[in-house]
C-alpha cells in the first residue's frame, strides 16, 4: 500500500488569498494527497471560492468561528 499525505488548511476571510493557494496546491499535491479545507465562518466569498476549486479537496464549514 502507498503512502498517503493529508493536508488541512484553515481559512477565514480568506478570499483573496485562494487563487494563490490553488495555485500552489496544483503544483505541490498529487492523487494520493487529501486536500481538507477547513472554513471558519467567512463572512467573504472564501466559501463559495474553495466550491470552485480546480481540483479535488474537501470542504468543511463552520457556521460560527471557533476559538482555539
Amino acid at each position: 500500500m502507498g503512502e498517503h499525505l493529508s493536508v488541512i488548511i484553515p481559512v477565514h476571510d480568506a478570499e483573496a488569498h485562494l487563487p494563490g493557494l490553488f495555485a500552489n496546491l496544483r503544483q505541490a499535491v498529487d492523487a494520493q494527497t487529501h486536500v481538507i479545507v477547513v472554513d471558519d465562518a467567512s463572512t467573504d466569498q472564501s466559501h463559495a471560492l474553495l466550491n470552485t476549486a480546480p481540483f479535488d479537496l474537501e470542504v468543511v464549514r463552520h457556521d460560527e468561528q471557533r476559538v482555539g
